[in-house]
C-alpha cells in the first residue's frame, strides 16, 4: 500500500512539474504565446476548424474582418466522392464582449482544375447557437457530401461568418483555405520518407534548373522531405518526377501545337511529369502544381508562405495549365521583380533580363516607346516643321505629329524595321502615340478621321502601314499600340491582323465596374474590328497615386469582365514610383492570379493576399479596404478627383488610422510585415494633411508635414500628385 502512495506521489510530483514547466515554456516563448492566446482587445469574433472527432485538422485564428492566422500545421481533410464528411465551426467570442452571429454561410467554392461551382452542393450547414456569451463558442456543424466530380482535384471554400458585438459593431469574417481533395491514391512524402527521385536533363536550361531547385526546396519546406536530384541519362530505378521540356513525356503530343506558355501536369503511380512547350511552360506546370498540393503563395518579392503537412497526396490524372490572358504584366512595383512574377506566372511588363525565369515577352526597343521618341520633336521640330500639327502642342505639353504625313510615316517605318533588324528575339513593337486624343488638326488629317468617325482615325492608318512592311519580313511579331478608353473604333478602316491594340481605363469613372462605367461596351466595339486586343489598367487616380481608387474586388470582377469581352493581353499600370500606389502590392497579386485564371473568384485572392502579407494584422486592414471599398461605391470619384472630403472626412480618417494603429500590433515584431503596412497608412496620413483647414494648423501641422515626407521618401515614392517631393510638401506648408 505504501509503495502505490509513493507512486501515486512520484507520478503527482512528475506531472505537476511537467505542468509548471509547460506554463514556464508558455510565458517565456512568445511564439506558443502568440499561438495560443488573444491579445487583440475585445468583441472579436475568432474561428477554429475542427475535425468531427475533434482532433485538430484544419484551422487557425481568424481575425476581425475575416482574415486568417494559421495555427494548425495543416488545413487539408480528404474526402471520397459520395461520403460524407463533418467538421465544426468554432465561433468564438473573446475577451470581455457577447456577440450576436447574423449569419453563415457558403459564399464560394473554387476548383483549380473546375472552375467556380455552387457551393450549396458540397456544403451544408447545420444549426448554432446565435447568440454568444463573451468567453464561450457557437459550435456550427459543417457536412461536406462530395459527388462524383469531387474526386477530380482540390476544393477550396470559402465560409462567411458574420457577427455583431454588444456595442453594434458588424465584423464579417471568413474560413477560408479549407482545402477539401478527393480521393487520393498517390503518396507524393510521408514526412521525410519518400520512393520518388527527381529526373532532369543532362543540359537543363537556366530555367528549367530554378524549377528543379523550386520543386525539391518547395517540398522539403512543406514536409521535412528532401527529393534527390538525377540526370536522365544516369541510371535509376524507383518513381520518378521528371521536370524539363524535351524529355520523353506522355504529354508531348498533347502540347506540341501549343505556345511556349502552356503547361503539362501528368500524374501516375510511377511517373509525375511536369513539363511545357518551353522554359516558361515547364515553369508554369511546376509552379502550378506546387500551389495545388503544396500550398506555395508568393504575396510580395519577399513574402511567400507553403503548407505544412506531414503527407503530400496526390490524384492521378493530366492538367493542360492555360493561362487566360497571354499577356499578363505589372508595369512597377511587385510586377518588375521576378521574384514575384513567376511565381505568380506575370510575363509582360516591366520584367527585365528573365532567362532563367522562360523570360518574358520580347520588345523592339522600350516596351513603352512612342511615336515621338521615333521622332523626337527637339530634333525634327525645326528642320522638318511639315511633320508637326498646326495644333502644335498636345494635351501632354508635345508637339503633336502630323501622321497622315507620308514621310513621317516612311521614317516611322524605317526606324522599327531597323530596330527588329537587331533584336532577333522581338515578340513585339510598341508604338503609342501620346497625342491621340488632340489629333493633328490639318485638313489632311481632320478629313481622315471625320471618314472613320474617329480621332484615332490617322492613328490606326499609320500603324497598318508599319504593320504591312513589319508582316513581309518578320512573321509573329506584333505592333503594340495604347488607346484610351474612351477612343470610339474607326469605322472605315480595321486594325491589320498583325496590331494589338491595348485600350487605357484612365478616365474611367473609380469604384465602379467596367459595365457601370462604359469601358466594357468600348471594348466590345473595337472586339470587333480588331484580330488582337488588350487592355491597359490602373489602380491610381492620374497625378494622385496615394489616393483611393477601385477596390480590389471590384478590379478581379473587372478583369474577369475584360476576359468575357475578349481581351487576351492585360498590363497593370501600378505607378511611377518605385514602390506603387495605395494598396498597389495587393491589386498587383489580384490582377495576377485573375489575368492566369479569370475564374478565380477575386475575393479569395483578397483574402488570399491579406493574411499572407500581414500575417495577424491582415484583419484589421482587411476592415479598412471593406469602409474604404463601400465609401467608394457610393462616392464614385473619377480618376482626377484627388483627396477628396466625399471620400475621406475627418471621422473616416480616424477610424482607418486607428484599424491600422491595431494592424501594427497585430504585426508581432515582423519587420517585413511591419514596413510594408507602415507604407499603406501613407494615404490615411496625406489625407489627414490635406483635408486640415488653415484655421487648424498648429505649430505641430509643420513637423507633422516633414514627417510625412521623410517617411515617404524612406519608402522609396518620388511623388505624391505628380510633382516632386519638394514642391509638394512646399505647396503643403503655403496653405
Amino acid at each position: 500500500m505504501k509503495k502505490k502512495t509513493l507512486l501515486y506521489t512520484l507520478l503527482g510530483a512528475v506531472a505537476a512539474f511537467v505542468c509548471l514547466a509547460a506554463l514556464v515554456l508558455f510565458i517565456i516563448n512568445p511564439a506558443l504565446r502568440e499561438k495560443y492566446t488573444d491579445t487583440y482587445g475585445t468583441g472579436e469574433v475568432h474561428l477554429f476548424l475542427r475535425e468531427g472527432n475533434g482532433s485538430l485538422a484544419a484551422g487557425g485564428l481568424f481575425l476581425p474582418g475575416g482574415y486568417y492566422r494559421e495555427t494548425a500545421p495543416s488545413r487539408e481533410i480528404t474526402l471520397s466522392a459520395g461520403k460524407t464528411g463533418t467538421m465544426t465551426l468554432w465561433i468564438w467570442a473573446c475577451g470581455t464582449s457577447d456577440i450576436e452571429i447574423t449569419d453563415v454561410s457558403t459564399q464560394t467554392l473554387w476548383s483549380p482544375t473546375e472552375g467556380q461551382r455552387e457551393a450549396a452542393k458540397l456544403i451544408q450547414i447545420g444549426t448554432y447557437e446565435k447568440k454568444v456569451a463573451a468567453g464561450k463558442a457557437s459550435l456550427v456543424h459543417l457536412t461536406f457530401t462530395p459527388d462524383t466530380e469531387m474526386s477530380a482535384g482540390l476544393w477550396r471554400a470559402l465560409i462567411s461568418v458574420t457577427a455583431k458585438t454588444a456595442a453594434g459593431e458588424e465584423r464579417r469574417t471568413y474560413a477560408v483555405d479549407l482545402r477539401l481533395q478527393g480521393e487520393a491514391d498517390i503518396v507524393l512524402c510521408r514526412g521525410r520518407n519518400t520512393e520518388w527521385t527527381v529526373v532532369e536533363r543532362d543540359e537543363p536550361t537556366a530555367a528549367e534548373r530554378a524549377a528543379v531547385d523550386v520543386f525539391v526546396s518547395t517540398v522539403e519546406k512543406v514536409s521535412g522531405c528532401k527529393l534527390s536530384v538525377r540526370k536522365e541519362s544516369s541510371p535509376g530505378r524507383g518513381k520518378v518526377i521528371v521536370i524539363g521540356y524535351g524529355n520523353d513525356t506522355a504529354g508531348d503530343d498533347e502540347i506540341s501545337s501549343m505556345s511556349s506558355e502552356y503547361g503539362y501536369i501528368g500524374i501516375s503511380p510511377d511517373r509525375i511529369t511536369l513539363t511545357g512547350t518551353g522554359d516558361r511552360g515547364t515553369l508554369c506546370a511546376v509552379y502550378t502544381f506546387l500551389e495545388e498540393y503544396c500550398g506555395l503563395r508568393q504575396y510580395t518579392d519577399r513574402i511567400s508562405v507553403q503548407s505544412e503537412k506531414r503527407k503530400i497526396l496526390l490524384q492521378a490524372g493530366t492538367q493542360i495549365v492555360v493561362p487566360d490572358f497571354s499577356q499578363r504584366g505589372v508595369l512597377s512595383g511587385e510586377g518588375s521583380t521576378w521574384a514575384f512574377a513567376m511565381p505568380n506566372m506575370l510575363n509582360a511588363g516591366s520584367l527585365k533580363d528573365g532567362t532563367k525565369y522562360g523570360g518574358s515577352i520580347t520588345y523592339s526597343g522600350d516596351a513603352q516607346q512612342t511615336l515621338e521618341s521615333l521622332i523626337p520633336s527637339n530634333t525634327y521640330y525645326y528642320t522638318n516643321r511639315a511633320f508637326y500639327s498646326s495644333r502644335d502642342i498636345t494635351s501632354d505639353g508635345l508637339r503633336q505629329l502630323c501622321l497622315s504625313n507620308p514621310e513621317v510615316v516612311t521614317r516611322i517605318t524605317d526606324k522599327v524595321l531597323a530596330t527588329l533588324d537587331g533584336s532577333s528575339l522581338a515578340q513585339r513593337v510598341s508604338l503609342r502615340h501620346i497625342g491621340c486624343d488632340t489629333p493633328c488638326g490639318c485638313e489632311n488629317c481632320a478629313a481622315i478621321n471625320a471618314q472613320e468617325k474617329s480621332p484615332a482615325g490617322t492613328y490606326i492608318r499609320l500603324v497598318n502601314a508599319v504593320a504591312e512592311k513589319v508582316a513581309e519580313n518578320y512573321s509573329g511579331v506584333l505592333l503594340e499600340i495604347e488607346l484610351s478608353g474612351a477612343a470610339c473604333a474607326p469605322t472605315a478602316t480595321l486594325p491589320a491582323e498583325n496590331v494589338l491594340v491595348m485600350l487605357s481605363d484612365a478616365g474611367t469613372t473609380r469604384g465602379e465596374t467596367y459595365q457601370e462605367n462604359g469601358f466594357v461596351s468600348t471594348v466590345k466595339a473595337w472586339k470587333k474590328i480588331a484580330s488582337h486586343l488588350g487592355a491597359v489598367l490602373h489602380i491610381y487616380a492620374d497625378g494622385q497615386y496615394l489616393c483611393p481608387v477601385t477596390d480590389a474586388v471590384t478590379l478581379g470582377e473587372n478583369l474577369r469582365l475584360l476576359y468575357d469581352a475578349g481581351i487576351e493581353a492585360c498590363i497593370f499600370a501600378e505607378c511611377g514610383n518605385v514602390t506603387g500606389a495605395e494598396f498597389g502590392g495587393l491589386k498587383a497579386y489580384v490582377a495576377a492570379r485573375i489575368a492566369r485564371n479569370a475564374d478565380y473568384p477575386a475575393v479569395l485572392a483578397v483574402h488570399d493576399y491579406l493574411y499572407g502579407a500581414f500575417g495577424a494584422a491582415g484583419g484589421y486592414v482587411g476592415d479598412w479596404l471593406d469602409m474604404l471599398a463601400a465609401r467608394l461605391a457610393v462616392t464614385k470619384p473619377t480618376a482626377e478627383a484627388g483627396i477628396s472630403p466625399a471620400v475621406y472626412d475627418r471621422e473616416f480618417l480616424a477610424k482607418g488610422l486607428a484599424l491600422l494603429e491595431k494592424a501594427e500590433r497585430g504585426c508581432g515584431g515582423d519587420g517585413e510585415r511591419l514596413y510594408r503596412l507602415r507604407r499603406e497608412e501613407l494615404p490615411l496620413r496625406w489625407a489627414e494633411l490635406c483635408l486640415t483647414p488653415a484655421t487648424e494648423r498648429d505649430e505641430f501641422f509643420a513637423a507633422d508635414v516633414d514627417r510625412f515626407f521623410a517617411d515617404v521618401e524612406h519608402y522609396g515614392i518620388t511623388s505624391v500628385t505628380g510633382d516632386r517631393l519638394s514642391a509638394e510638401k512646399a505647396a503643403m506648408l503655403a496653405g
